[in-house]
């Protein structure tokens, strides 16, 4: 009897066992999903901002039609970014206010390029000049909101990496 019993404890203990490790790689892959769906819209957001500047510049310098596709093209691939990051799960308040500054600051600079490419598209290279100028006095506080935005994901990495390996150790510890 006292040996079927200890049997039985034994397979008990191996189901919870089990039971912990599949719960703990159920957890570990939701986790690196999170993280890693959170990291590549914020690489996606970032880099078509920053392609995007340069494509309104570049238009602005030499009318290149390719220029201008790509300016409207990065825009829309960046608000697109945006506008997922604001249907993620879990964002922080920060998060969502650097995500909304960066949308704001975006657009305001989107339409001094659009108005600048249009004066020069009509002849008014001085006036084009001057807005395109106007646009880039915002360029500095939207790439320190990508930046700061950039950190906040990178904390958000350093948070998951730590829950989960203290979640790990608490489950060793049990089993």
């Amino acid at each position: 009897v006292s040996f079927a019993l200890l049997v039985g404890l034994f397979c008990a203990a191996g189901l919870a066992g089990r039971a912990a490790i599949v719960r703990m790689s159920d957890v570990i892959g939701e986790t690196l999903e999170s993280v890693q769906q959170d990291a590549q819209l914020s690489s996606r957001l970032s880099g078509a901002v920053t392609q995007e500047l340069a494509a309104a510049q570049r238009y602005l310098e030499t009318r290149d039609s390719s220029a201008q596709e790509d300016f409207r093209r990065l825009a829309r691939e960046a608000h697109a970014a945006q506008r997922a990051m604001n249907l993620l799960h879990g964002q922080g308040a920060r998060e969502m206010a650097l995500v909304a500054s960066i949308d704001a600051r975006l657009s305001d600079i989107e339409v001094r390029y659009a108005r600048a490419h249009r004066l020069a598209d009509l002849g008014r290279r001085e006036a084009a000049t001057a807005e395109g100028r106007a646009a880039r006095t915002g360029v500095e506080a939207l790439l320190s909101d990508v930046r700061q935005l950039a950190t906040l994901k990178a904390r958000g990495v350093d948070a998951a990496s730590l829950k989960l390996r203290r979640d790990a150790q608490q489950r060793g510890t049990w089993v």
